[in-house]
């Protein structure tokens, strides 16, 4: 990242690294980093979803029904980016 700070795969790949460690906040900022250079990429808007509804189930997070709101925006998203029809 600090050769290429624009680079959208290493700013996905430090996402993980964060959210493997536990750290979902640092996780969700690196996705939308991700997010704000490609709105439109099905896989981040999915990634920032699970991100979200990891950490409405930690017990860090201090408003629960806003932040499933914003995993289930993004979830629903990623469903049109993909062309998901029901």
């Amino acid at each position: 990242l600090l050769r290429h700070p624009e680079s959208v795969p290493c700013m996905i790949l430090m996402g993980h690294h964060c959210q493997m460690n536990g750290s979902t906040k640092l996780a969700l900022a690196e996705y939308m980093r991700a997010y704000k250079a490609m709105p439109d990429e099905p896989l981040i808007n999915l990634l920032i979803a699970v991100g979200y509804l990891s950490h409405v189930t930690s017990r860090r997070c201090t408003d629960r029904h806003k932040t499933a709101c914003r995993a289930f925006a993004f979830l629903f998203h990623y469903a049109k980016l993909r062309q998901w029809s029901q």
